[in-house]
């Protein structure tokens, strides 16, 4: 148990869950059955007592969380098409939601095509993230090296830093060849 412990305080731990049961449901059943739905109820709970688990373990308020996705998926149970439902990327806690008035949303990139609004989310600012920067952003938040195959950027906008934190980190990642 020490050595759990001791294994658990360290710095720079990276704690990957897949959660296949989502993606298994979904091609099975469809994304919009009630076994799917089922299934996002029992995964969000899960979630959230994961995130109170490790809050309280740690108690430090320096925990990151990211939440994402392998890939979207169609109305039938497939993916790959290029749709917008199949290729973005949900993103975490931790990335501020920011509440505008719905007039201006409707002016903003990303929400015209009803995707926000189908989820009743019209009054959030979207904050997507591209698949391949997924990568950079978790290397970023753990004080681990960028990985070097990353075609990825680091989006800066994720970051709650000063100017100058962004600037070098934004230096520190290789140049895609």
């Amino acid at each position: 148990m020490l050595l759990l412990t001791r294994c658990l305080r360290q710095d720079k731990n990276v704690f990957f869950l897949h959660l296949l049961g989502l993606d298994t449901t979904g091609h099975s059943y469809r994304p919009y059955s009630k076994e799917y739905m089922h299934n996002i109820k029992v995964v969000d709970k899960g979630v959230e007592e994961i995130t109170k688990v490790s809050e309280d373990f740690y108690g430090d308020d320096q925990t990151a969380f990211v939440f994402t996705a392998d890939h979207g998926m169609s109305d039938w149970g497939s993916h790959g098409d290029g749709h917008p439902d199949n290729t973005r990327t949900p993103s975490s806690h931790g990335v501020p939601a920011l509440l505008v008035q719905t007039s201006i949303l409707m002016t903003m990139p990303c929400h015209e095509d009803g995707v926000s609004h189908d989820w009743n989310l019209n009054q959030i600012q979207r904050h997507d993230v591209a698949q391949a920067d997924v990568a950079a952003l978790m290397a970023y938040l753990a004080g681990l090296e960028f990985p070097v195959n990353s075609v990825g950027e680091l989006p800066l906008s994720y970051l709650s830093a000063s100017t100058e934190e962004k600037a070098n980190a934004a230096l520190l990642i290789p140049e895609a060849c």
